[in-house]
């Protein structure tokens, strides 16, 4: 088991393009499905190191509750479609120990 195992949580329109890149870890939001339940679904498995979600899908919960989600250290919660790019750098030199840039 690889406990830096990269993974996606969304819909499954979101989940195509990252299938094609080669990430196998996925977690579908089928349309009977809560994105919240999906996330913790997500969160809780241990082989997951990184955890792309979309930055829209995030905002179904409170500020308060996302900022906490986001924080997080294990997995790393990685909000994609957000502007503020040092955020997403300070992710990614959380995750992998380096700044790449």
């Amino acid at each position: 088991m690889d406990i830096s195992e990269l993974a996606v949580c969304g819909n499954l329109d979101f989940l195509v393009g990252f299938q094609l890149a080669g990430i196998k870890k996925m977690f579908a939001v089928g349309e009977n499905d809560r994105f919240e339940d999906k996330l913790l679904e997500a969160m809780s498995d241990k082989s997951v190191g990184i955890l792309i979600v979309r930055d829209r899908d995030m905002r179904v919960f409170p500020p308060h509750r996302r900022k906490v989600l986001l924080d997080s250290v294990r997995p790393v919660i990685i909000s994609i479609g957000r502007t503020d790019v040092g955020d997403l750098r300070d992710k990614i030199r959380q995750a992998i120990g380096i700044d790449l840039y």
